[in-house]
């Protein structure tokens, strides 16, 4: 069975998606993927057994690295192979000192525990801690860090035969870089359709940094059309009247040459003062030659005398 990855490179426009490339083909039903990075390295860990059980003996769990983006990998060497135990890989993260940790569930007929390993180097895995837990998890999720808390994960329990109710799911909490862990439980006594399976959280700071972000984020959705980039681009040259950027608006019709076609066409064309004035760049600058000063006064004894008034 293959195990792979694609990686897409991100950029403007369309774009191809790249050729997936093979981390892993041996026999065997290599499964449940993740990948984790350690500085500039990825480790990409995984498990195999005979079929899509998580039980049998014959389940371990497995990892292989790369440095140069995932194009190559290193040989596979074994996270952990317990006899008597099918193990799976179900959570990962960094430990406060920035090495992995990786939870492994490690399961038998009768047992289901949790392994904390930690590495390095993601090699050598060193087994951390096996949580004593009150409520025993079906699975632990990645580990992400809180300030003034410490390291977290998720963690649900129940079984996926029983309609319940018997389901739950809560937090683990470390403040000794996970040696020890904390168990709460959020919710209990769920049926199998209020079960929350294989949560994850994430820390983004303080409510006031996440609504900063979501402006930005606002921001950014409505300056991303390819006009109003031009825009931008040509605003951040020099300060810019409209009808110098006339080309990149995209619209079929030019005011300013309607109006300057209508002098020349021999059609009346009143200008207010304040028009005649003209303001912003074009501060002091003469108008349209041939437009006549007018008043407000002026335009209104012309609407009363026109038969028909066009507004636009």
């Amino acid at each position: 069975m293959i195990l792979g990855m694609t990686m897409a490179a991100v950029c403007t426009g369309l774009y191809a998606l790249a050729e997936p490339r093979v981390i892993q083909e041996v026999s065997g039903y290599n499964s449940w993927p993740m990948i984790q990075a350690i500085g500039d390295k990825l480790v990409c860990v995984y498990s195999r057994g005979t079929s899509h059980t998580i039980a049998e003996d014959a389940r371990a769990v497995y990892a292989r690295t790369s440095t140069d983006n995932g194009k190559t990998w290193t040989p596979e060497t074994v996270v952990a192979n317990t006899s008597g135990y099918g193990e799976v890989a179900v959570g990962k993260g960094l430990d406060s000192d920035g090495a992995m940790f990786l939870w492994v569930r490690r399961m038998n007929g009768s047992e289901c525990v949790q392994d904390l390993y930690r590495t390095t180097d993601g090699v050598t895995f060193l087994l951390v801690a096996t949580p004593k837990l009150a409520v025993a998890p079906v699975q632990i999720t990645d580990i992400f860090s809180v300030p003034t808390v410490g390291l977290m994960a998720l963690w649900f329990a129940g079984s996926y035969g029983d309609d319940g109710p018997s389901h739950s799911w809560g937090t683990l909490t470390s403040r000794d870089n996970g040696a020890t862990w904390a168990q709460s439980t959020i919710e209990s006594e769920l049926t199998k359709p209020q079960w929350p399976t294989e949560p994850a959280a994430v820390y983004l700071g303080n409510v006031g940094d996440l609504q900063q972000w979501r402006e930005a984020a606002n921001l950014l959705r409505l300056l991303g059309h390819p006009v109003r980039l031009a825009l931008l681009e040509e605003l951040a040259k020099a300060p810019k009247c409209v009808t110098d950027i006339q080309d990149l608006l995209e619209v079929s019709s030019d005011l300013v040459q309607m109006v300057k076609d209508l002098i020349a066409d021999g059609v009346t064309v009143k200008v207010c003062g304040t028009c005649q004035a003209r303001c912003g760049i074009r501060k002091g600058e003469p108008y349209y030659e041939g437009a006549q000063k007018s008043t407000m006064a002026e335009l209104s004894q012309w609407v009363r005398e026109s038969e028909q008034v066009l507004t636009f």
